[in-house]
């Protein structure tokens, strides 16, 4: 770029800045007061312009959320990036003050969409994945110093944390002039970047660039002060580029982003979120204790820690949760006599939780003492942030609005619980927009329970769905920032299901099907039908093509209400599948011992149980499964064999096709370690026939007759694992069979005050566990 003339740059206020941090702030608000300056600059998403929006009346912390969505490889695409705006910020400070006298305001940071394309960009040059797209919000947070520079900072402040050195130089004395910040911030920035490895990085390197033409500009369209506010680290960055001394090679090119489609909007967001560093420039820790600090004002008698150890204190009392005068002497006067010794005008979190921890905690509680818990949580603060009424909000927000009153829906504060009749077209409708909300993670409801985890075709299915109903300032948040997925509720959820179905493999693309005739996308959910085709016609792994089998059963035979019973393509997709996972099946190599097993042998449990009870509903190849069984049970000696749990599946698979559990029960009890995995595979796929045919114990009674005692304590945690699979039901069955008395045992009867006295008695048990491991139970 071409370089500014020195009396235009002689113009210029360069005001280095820790975003969150309240002597930058205080520092902005004084210096703008001073020079009256004619335009005001700050980083921050040049693509937000609405500054009338930021006039209203919002309770802080609020964001600025950016977004951009986009086509690549032909699947829309999404990222976005947050903005954190608190009392204490800078920034906001900055704009407050500028406002107030009537300067030009405007944010000079690279776009966000522009920098997406720049990753973009970078990532194919790189021949690797391309970023920029995200669950949650992506982080452009401060820059990393190298560690020598914090290091030789350290021996003359004794602290090598940067929040920390930042706060011995700017914020534990309140009386810092703003002549004084300006001196230390920019030593300090200049020494972050040299320091730094990050200051060539194309990433920097293009938001420079930006930041710097919108500074030109500026001052070629002004005559008088121009403010440009932004982090210390660009500070030095942004002034060799305007006097001409940038770097020599060109940045990368950013790439083109198909169907682009870009905006902002004003997003609430609270200290919880700014304390855990979610979103761009959000990081600060102990976001109340700063805003604490900012209210104070350069007074060194306004000292925060003393009022707020009381009120943790009297926190503590009042949850009847003791703290002696002894203990909370001890912490206070260990913490000042910290602040003494690091040479602190006043004292400073890190003395208390150093003090507390120092002279209250013990080895045995660590970080869970509850004073120091309160005392972290009030650092965090409890602030919410709240758009003020008139606040422009995404369409999506207004759509989803209608939709909930048309339906007739209240607006309860906390959850209330409500039941949908799905034979009612109106509660159809309602239950398609709570689905299309929780695909959305809007917390209006709690989701409904699922169907049964077995499903067969004497399943009972009633019509109805229970949820529970909210809706408060969360569910408005959540919405504006679901609009980043589309700017209507069909085109948000489409793209976020599209998204989802990118994630994972075909039991991943089967809840997302499974989701979409829920939310009522027959179109999306017919693509998606085509992808999960696809991935299951090269798909060898057994447990996920069960997953599949069951998610498309519960679809085509059991969500009468929702439309996808009937549906040819599912009908046709389930069939696909169901026979895929019959070629897996017979072709299996031995099946060994390990995580992937439980998934095994749940879906020889589907395989059989859809085959039996659904196979003449849904034209399953009864025959092709019950073959592909019995190859997998029958071997030549000394070949290699399945596990001994799966196997048992495998067989029980096969009882269940044929009513028969075959002469294979017998060769399993000549091995004690193997016998309780053998019942624990076949219990889990035929359990609930036992009460048919508990003679299939027969072999394991005689074994255990004849097992000495170290070969039945070899077998028995596996066999009591397996019989614990059984109801009470199959159990009276199987106890009658083997001890010949058929009666089954009286229902347990417990008076009520034995249930008392057995609920003290494990109370006491839990609580002396606790004690002597030191782990809450």
């Amino acid at each position: 770029m071409e370089a500014c003339a020195p009396a235009q740059l002689e113009r210029v206020i360069w005001v280095p800045v820790r975003h969150h941090s309240p002597a930058a702030a205080r520092a902005v608000r004084a210096l703008i007061a001073r020079h009256h300056p004619e335009a005001v600059l700050i980083e921050g998403p040049s693509e937000f312009t609405a500054f009338d929006q930021l006039d209203l009346d919002h309770r802080l912390p609020i964001a600025i959320m950016t977004w951009v969505r986009y086509v690549l490889e032909g699947r829309e695409r999404q990222a976005h990036a947050l903005y954190p705006l608190t009392v204490f910020s800078a920034e906001w400070q900055a704009l407050v003050t500028a406002r107030a006298q009537g300067a030009a305001t405007a944010f000079i940071d690279l776009p966000w969409a522009d920098l997406v394309a720049m990753r973009l960009g970078l990532s194919a040059d790189a021949d690797a994945a391309p970023p920029g797209e995200e669950d949650a919000a992506a982080s452009l947070g401060d820059v990393e110093p190298g560690p020598d520079f914090f290091a030789s900072l350290a021996v003359r402040v004794g602290r090598e944390d940067a929040s920390a050195v930042w706060d011995e130089f700017f914020e534990i004395d309140p009386i810092v002039d703003p002549d004084t910040y300006l001196t230390r911030a920019s030593l300090l920035g200049e020494g972050v970047r040299l320091s730094s490895a990050e200051a060539d990085e194309p990433e920097n390197r293009a938001r420079e660039a930006h930041m710097a033409r919108c500074i030109a500009s500026t001052l070629r369209t002004t005559t008088g002060p121009v403010v440009v506010v932004t982090g210390a680290f660009h500070t030095s960055g942004l002034q060799a580029l305007l006097a001409g001394r940038g770097p020599g090679t060109p940045l990368p090119t950013p790439v083109d982003l198909p169907g682009r489609v870009d905006g902002t909007a004003l997003v609430p967001t609270d200290y919880a979120a700014l304390d855990a560093r979610r979103g761009y420039l959000a990081g600060q820790p102990s976001p109340g204790f700063y805003h604490r600090v900012f209210e104070a004002g350069p007074d060194r008698d306004a000292d925060v820690v003393p009022a707020l150890f009381t009120e943790a204190v009297s926190a503590l009392r009042a949850r009847d949760v003791p703290l002696s005068p002894a203990d909370a002497i001890a912490a206070m006067t260990t913490a000042k006599a910290l602040a003494q010794l690091r040479g602190h005008a006043r004292m400073w979190r890190d003395d208390l939780v150093d003090g507390i921890t120092g002279a209250v905690v013990k080895d045995d509680l660590d970080d869970d003492h509850p004073l120091l818990q309160v005392v972290l949580t009030s650092l965090r603060g409890d602030r919410v942030g709240h758009l003020a009424a008139g606040t422009d909000v995404p369409p999506l927000v207004t759509e989803v609005r209608r939709h909930w009153d048309e339906l007739g829906l209240p607006h309860p504060p906390t959850l209330t619980p409500t039941t949908l009749d799905l034979d009612s077209p109106h509660d159809r409708a309602v239950s398609r927009l709570l689905h299309a909300l929780r695909i959305l993670d809007v917390p209006a409801a709690v989701a409904p329970a699922d169907l049964p985890s077995r499903l067969t075709s004497r399943t009972r299915i009633d019509g109805s769905e229970r949820w529970a109903l909210v809706w408060d300032q969360q569910v408005e948040t959540a919405l504006i920032h679901a609009s980043r997925w589309g700017g209507s509720l069909e085109q948000a959820v489409t793209a976020t299901l599209e998204y989802r179905a990118r994630l994972g493999g075909a039991a991943t693309l089967a809840g997302v099907l499974t989701d979409a005739v829920r939310a009522g996308l027959h179109d999306v959910s017919g693509r998606l039908g085509v992808a999960l085709r696809d991935l299951v016609a090269t798909s060898d792994d057994l447990g996920e093509l069960g997953a599949v089998v069951e998610a498309l059963v519960r679809l085509v035979y059991f969500d009468t209400w929702l439309g996808a019973v009937g549906r040819v393509d599912l009908a046709d997709l389930t069939r696909f599948v169901h026979e895929r996972a019959t070629a897996v099946v017979e072709r299996l190599s031995p099946m060994a011992e390990g995580p992937h097993l439980p998934a095994a042998v749940a879906a020889v449990r589907t395989l059989a149980e859809t085959t039996v009870t659904l196979g003449a509903a849904l034209g399953l190849d009864a025959d092709a499964v019950a073959g592909a069984l019995r190859r997998q049970t029958e071997h030549p000696p000394g070949a290699p064999a399945h596990d001994a749990e799966f196997a048992g599946a495998l067989i029980g698979a096969g009882w269940l096709l044929s009513g028969d559990p075959g002469a294979a029960l017998e060769a399993r009890m000549s091995d004690p370690a193997e016998t309780g995995r053998f019942y624990s595979g076949l219990l889990a796929v035929a359990g609930h026939l036992a009460i048919a045919s508990p003679q299939i114990f027969t072999a394991a009674d005689d074994a255990l007759r004849s097992w000495d005692d170290a070969s039945f304590l070899a077998a028995l945690p596996d066999l009591r694992r397996a019989l614990h699979a059984l109801s009470g039901r199959e159990r009276a069955s199987l106890l009658g069979y083997l001890t010949g008395d058929d009666t089954l045992p009286s229902p347990l009867s417990v008076d009520a005050a034995t249930l008392v006295s057995l609920a003290r008695r494990e109370a006491h048990v839990v609580e002396a566990v606790a004690t002597w491991t030191g782990v809450p139970v």
